[in-house]
């Protein structure tokens, strides 16, 4: 029960991140022109981090899911 739980978890934070990387190349690409009116640096560099966090998340979870797969075929508890 615990394994399934770990899977259905890692699977639905997949599909998060995921969506967290379409929403964030849509934000960078809205926000091309724009540049902060603080310290004058483009809104797209300070909105490329959402895709990049996406991108770490996606490469943790498939990380747990070959971990868990992996477990599974050598008979590790």
């Amino acid at each position: 029960f615990k394994k399934a739980h770990k899977l259905i978890c890692d699977c639905f934070i997949l599909i998060c991140s995921v969506l967290m990387i379409i929403q964030g190349i849509k934000m960078t690409n809205v926000a091309a022109g724009q540049y902060s009116p603080a310290i004058h640096i483009p809104m797209s560099l300070i909105y490329v981090s959402v895709v990049v966090s996406g991108i770490g998340c996606v490469v943790n979870s498939f990380e747990d899911i070959l971990k868990l797969f992996a477990n599974k075929l050598e008979g590790v508890e």
